[in-house]
């Protein structure tokens, strides 16, 4: 959830605040606690329009299974076709990922730099297969600012109907 919050306030930052324009029928009363967020995050998803590829390093942090898993990888984004490549620093230096929307029967090519595992070379793998999600708890498909930050508002105007 803070990955969501910092994007937020990331891209939010980058410009003044606009006129909030709500995306459901049900708006957010101005004295929900979740208010202001929800502008900055509309206004972060605006923003983020304009963005057609970045490339950034990306750390996340996720607990599988009760184990806290740590990676730090190279990102690359393209918005159309979504494309995503990424390469591991840690903990598994030189892996790498990359999948296209649409391409190699929308799956993703996966590549081991070291150990027994790249001895196989690269391997295709459906995006939410157990293999693919083993160190995962989303597919590389909901990987970016704006799908994160579309998911964060979704949630949290549910969340202020209360």
């Amino acid at each position: 959830m803070k990955y969501f919050l910092f994007a937020a306030f990331l891209v939010a930052s980058a410009a003044p605040l606009a006129a909030q324009s709500p995306t459901t029928s049900n708006p957010v009363p101005p004295n929900h606690p979740l208010a202001d967020p929800l502008k900055y995050a509309r206004k972060s998803l605006e923003l983020l329009s304009d963005v057609k590829d970045y490339q950034a390093t990306f750390t996340k942090k996720e607990l599988i299974d009760n184990t806290l898993i740590t990676q730090q990888m190279k990102l690359r984004l393209r918005k159309q076709p979504l494309s995503i490549y990424l390469n591991y620093t840690l903990p598994n230096n030189g892996r790498e990922i990359l999948y296209v929307d649409g391409r190699n029967n929308n799956e993703m090519l996966a590549h081991e730099s070291s150990g027994i595992k790249s001895i196989v070379g690269t391997i295709s793998l459906a995006t939410n297969s157990n293999r693919a999600m083993e160190e995962n708890r989303y597919p590389i498909t909901m990987l970016g600012m704006s799908s994160m930050l579309q998911n964060v508002v979704k949630q949290w105007e549910q969340e202020s109907q209360y």
